[in-house]
Order: C-alpha cells, then structure tokens, then sequence
C-alpha cells in the first residue's frame, strides 16, 4: 500500500505469456471500440442489473479516491446503494462503523482502528482517501432517514492486534481474508436482497485465477511473514453462490511496456476521467499487456509496503493470474498513468506518538525490525508511476 525504501522486488508475470515484441501484438485494435459512458453514471446504471458493483483498486491513487467521495455524494447513490464493502476494514470494529456512519459522536482514535488495524494492510501510514471515504458516506447519511442510511460493511476478517505477539499468531485470520470477504458480501448483502458497492484490491476480483500467487518455500535464513491462504479468491466464492450478480470494474493504472500503454492510453485521449468502458466485445477484450504494476514492492524496515506479498524472499519470479483487465466487465479510467497520484499519509503515523510506536511495534513483529521515522517522514511519492520504480 505504501511506498518508501525498496527491499524486496517480486516480479509478476502473466503465466504461460510470451512477451510480445509490438504494440500491435499486444493489443487487437481492430475489434470494436468499447461502449464508454461517464464513470460515476455507469457504476449507477450498472446497479440496475446487478445488485454488486465491485471496483479492483490499485490501492492508494488519489484521483479514485475522489471518484469514490463524488460518487457516493451523488444523489443516486443513496437511493440505489444499501452498503459499500471496505476491503479496509477490520470487522472487529463493525460496531464502531455502524456507529460512526450512523452520525453518532465516535473519538478518531476508534475510529481510526477500522481501518488501521486491518490485516490487509502493512503497519505504517495509511493513504488519507480511505477515511474520506468513511466520513463520505457519514455525512451523506446525515440527511437520510435511519431506514435509508448506506451502512458500511467490513471485508477484512476480526483481528485484536493486542494479543498478536508473533507472525505465527496472525497466519489463522491472514489466510480466512477472501472467505471472511467473500461472507460479508453473501451474507449481508445478497442473501438479504440489498445492493452494495464493493471496494477491494483488483486481484481479489480476479473470476480466472485458483487463488492468488503462492509464495515459494524461502531459502535457508529467509522467512515468510504471512504466506498466503490456498483458497479460492473473494470473487469466485461469490459467483459460485450467486452467479452473474457482480459487475466488475477494473481500474486503469496503464501498462508497463512503454508501447503498448502509449497505443492504449491514445485510444483514449477522448475519455474525461471518470470514463467507465465495457469490456466485453472490444478491444479491451483481447489485451495481452501486463497491467502496471508489473513488481510488487515490499518494504519492510520503512514506513509501511506494498499490498499482499509480504516478507517474501528477494528475487522471486512468480506466475500472475491472466490479465484482471480482459476478464473484468468495465474498465474505470480516472487519468493516464503517468499522471495518477498517490494519496498523502493521513497525519496520525508523524503526529501521534502511540499511534507511531503500536505501528512500529506491528512492523517488527512482521518484518523483525521496526519503523524507521527518517523513512516514514518522506511519506508517499507524488506520482503512482514512481511507487514502482521498476515497473
């Protein structure tokens, strides 16, 4: 989620792809263009034919972020959706949230916990979009009838972070994440009859993919931090128990071969962020072009780290899921890649020294060494392309 001193480098590959050598190649532009439409009003539209509208995030992008906020305050929202589902968010404090959407007085320092103190996260500093988001929907709230209020549902599993002491004391709630998300989603929305927003990281989403990339048995002396769970992804355990009632969007981060994001991106000079685009039927169909990022970063020894593949040994080369773009329904486009921006850290991780202090205490406990506030201090590169410096 965070950027700082690069450690770990893991290089995602398209499995089974044969690196194509042209734009061309990589991209059909000769199928039809895609249907677009305003982002904001196709992910309304889209609740009327399917009761879940999931968006596949590359976490952090400040530009989505205000996507998420405008489309939340649009007075549609309210009437179409009945819940949107944080990836973000420690179901431990489910209370808090009710509460706290509700309008009722709840400290920052509990609040904060929601999301803070999920598992999905790196301890370090949190992109301040995802409590903009909470207080988004707060404060439409306030001017709704308690029957009609949007409640905020949380994906990540339970955890009490005071009774974890070592790695091995997170591996049970580490590896329930895609069923716990995928419960939430069956449980409190679906089998209720509702309709709800879905916000997660875009590999959870993934309907082609067995499960997320395994980490590699390390070498002698490295050690994983979490491994990941050998189940089925959030997505597909919806799908299995309701089949064809999610609409999936994937977000555009661009590509990292340079010719193919400059023949995609110029095929859409004509989009205004937010565009939605579908899919199926066009072009974007047939995309064999590795989505930027191609590397996932981990960072431990500084103020946080990239999403999943945490503490996994230097220099694996793992085998990705196809292409989360092709198997997607839409495609969001919020800005061209080179020009996306990363959220700032909201202030508590240099302001408040216990909040600092429990997150270093986390970081230790994954990583074998603490924060480093030098690191800390520098906070989120301005540009996403420069989170990922060797995309």
């Amino acid at each position: 989620m965070f950027l700082m001193k690069q450690i770990v480098v893991i290089v995602i590959l398209l499995a089974g792809l044969t690196a194509p050598t042209t734009a061309g190649e990589m991209v059909d532009f000769s199928a039809p263009e895609p249907a677009v439409m305003d982002g904001i009003e196709g992910v309304l539209g889209a609740f009327d034919a399917y009761p879940i509208v999931a968006i596949g995030e590359q976490h952090g992008i400040q530009e989505l972020g205000a996507f998420y906020v405008a489309l939340i305050q649009h007075p549609e929202f309210a009437q179409k959706v009945d819940a949107v589902v944080m990836e973000y968010g420690n179901a431990l404090y489910q209370e808090v949230a009710d509460r706290y959407a509700a309008g009722e007085d709840v400290p920052y320092s509990e609040v904060r916990q929601i999301w803070s103190d999920a598992i999905g996260r790196i301890p370090g500093g949190t992109e301040i979009l995802y409590g903009q988001v909470y207080a988004a929907i707060r404060e439409v709230n306030r001017g709704l009838p308690e029957a009609e209020q949007i409640r905020v549902l949380l994906g990540d599993p339970p955890i009490d972070w005071s009774g974890v002491e070592t790695r091995e004391d997170l591996l049970p709630v580490q590896q329930q994440r895609e069923t716990h998300f995928a419960g939430v989603v069956i449980e409190q929305v679906l089998e209720r009859g509702l309709r709800g927003l879905v916000i997660t990281g875009g590999p959870h989403l993934d309907r082609t993919a067995t499960r997320m990339p395994e980490l590699p048995t390390p070498d002698e002396g490295q050690t994983l931090a979490i491994p990941f769970a050998p189940t089925r992804l959030m997505q597909q355990i919806v799908e299995e128990a309701y089949p064809g009632r999610t609409w999936v969007v994937i977000v555009h981060t661009g590509f990292s071969d340079e010719d193919c994001n400059a023949a995609v991106e110029a095929r859409m000079e004509s989009w205004a962020a937010p565009t939605m685009a579908v899919v199926r039927g066009s072009w974007l169909e047939g995309l064999t072009c590795q989505k930027f990022p191609a590397a996932i970063m981990i960072n431990p020894a500084s103020g946080g780290g990239a999403d999943q593949m945490m503490g996994a040994p230097s220099g694996v080369t793992l085998a990705a899921p196809v292409s989360q773009i092709t198997q997607a329904d839409a495609y969001l486009y919020v800005g061209k890649r080179d020009g996306l921006t990363m959220s700032p850290f909201a202030p508590d991780i240099y302001l408040d020294a216990d909040y600092f202090n429990e997150q270093s205490r986390r970081h230790r406990i994954l990583f074998g060494e603490p924060l480093d506030p030098t690191e800390v201090l520098r906070g989120n590169p301005r540009l996403y392309v420069d989170r990922f410096p060797a995309g």
